[in-house]
């Protein structure tokens, strides 16, 4: 079975779940963005993303 890559609304549920619920859950949309970045995700995919989760 191939590796498949994690879809951005995964990726920002690990980190939540993983080491921002510890610290308060509480990041700025421009951080996650530039968190995501540092993870390779695409910045279009992670703002739908976000924008899919907030709703």
């Amino acid at each position: 079975m191939a590796d498949s890559p994690l879809r951005p609304s995964s990726l920002i549920n690990t980190v939540y779940g993983a080491f921002l619920r510890r610290l308060g859950g509480w990041i700025s949309v421009a951080d996650l963005l530039t968190l995501m970045a540092e993870l390779d995700v695409d910045g279009p995919a992670a703002r739908s993303a976000i924008s899919r989760l907030k709703k």
